[in-house]
């Protein structure tokens, strides 16, 4: 859980800081077109422990 926590607070942390034109490269980044989502597996001790997931509706 901490490992998403911190992807997710270097992604927001990127958004306040990234030039307009700059790509994203954060977990933030991977999810621009609507209708579309993302997970992520999150690991403790080499075991599946929780799922992250985020994305945009159509709306």
């Amino acid at each position: 859980m901490q490992q998403h926590e911190d992807a997710m607070a270097r992604a927001y942390e990127g958004m306040r800081t990234r030039r307009p034109l700059e790509q994203d490269t954060t977990l933030l980044g991977e999810d621009r077109m609507r209708w579309t989502g993302v997970y992520v597996v999150l690991y403790t001790d080499s075991q599946p422990t929780h799922v992250g997931f985020f994305g945009s509706s159509g709306d």
